[in-house]
């Protein structure tokens, strides 16, 4: 498992399990996209004080990335994705228990896939 966090051109940050998508070009492999399995779009979301504090806190968001597709894996063009980067720890375990419960619920039933998508 190569767990990624891609930065696209659109704005979007993803985490996701990332292969390279290859074509062999004059004797070589070239990388013309990425397979993205699971893909999940992440936001921190800062939250004011409260209560009379001064600290700000912040929280990861996690949501499905085009979650109305029944494919698990979806490819995307390198010209989209402007870095690849390694995601926080944090970030590796939410999408690693997210992934765990997509493939429970796609065990249970290929027919019905609903997973609830907030953050711990």
């Amino acid at each position: 498992m190569t767990v990624k966090l891609l930065l696209l051109k659109s704005g979007e940050e993803l985490v996701a399990d990332v292969s390279e998508m290859n074509v062999n070009v004059e004797g070589s492999d070239k990388v013309v996209g990425y397979y993205l399995d699971c893909p999940h779009k992440v936001k921190l979301i800062s939250e004011a004080p409260k209560n009379g504090t001064t600290k700000y806190r912040s929280r990861i968001q996690m949501i499905g990335w085009m979650p109305l597709t029944q494919d698990r894996i979806i490819p995307i063009p390198s010209d989209w994705v402007v870095t690849i980067v390694e995601p926080h720890e944090e970030v590796v375990k939410m999408f690693t228990k997210r992934r765990d419960q997509i493939n429970e619920t796609e065990t249970v039933s290929n027919h019905e896939q609903s997973y609830l998508v907030e953050p711990d």
